[in-house]
């Protein structure tokens, strides 16, 4: 294969991936914050006060009140690790495909397409290594 065809491929493959994650990162940002098809809750809602939605979804006694929210007072430093741990693995991922790709470049496609997937996935969120 000519080194031209190599790059048209390479930077085809590249276009490619932005694309699908823009795809993915729009849907998931519609289903996940905003309010549901059933108008019954979002995701926004949930974030900043999941026991009020409870509440409000399911007629919550007082006393069911008080133990759900011990619960949740409890479990909240499970799922704030769990999280964490889930954006540092996914990032990172993240960071190893933008490199390989840039790896592939010659060093101003490389540039262009880093500028392309900071602007893709927020500034300064991928990090560039040579």
């Amino acid at each position: 294969m000519t080194r031209s065809r190599f790059r048209w491929r390479s930077v085809l493959a590249a276009a490619s991936l932005l694309v699908l994650g823009a795809a993915i990162g729009v849907t998931v940002d519609r289903t996940l914050h905003a309010p549901s098809s059933r108008g019954i809750v979002s995701f926004t809602d949930v974030q900043a006060d999941p026991l009020a939605v409870m509440d409000r979804l399911l007629d919550l006694r007082p006393e069911q009140r008080e133990r759900i929210a011990a619960i949740l007072e409890s479990r909240q430093t499970s799922i704030d690790g769990v999280w964490e741990e889930t954006h540092t693995r996914l990032q990172a991922t993240i960071d190893s495909v933008v490199n390989e790709i840039a790896a592939a470049l010659d060093p101003d496609q490389a540039e262009r397409f880093r500028t392309l997937a900071d602007e893709l996935h927020g500034t300064g969120r991928v990090r560039h290594r040579q």
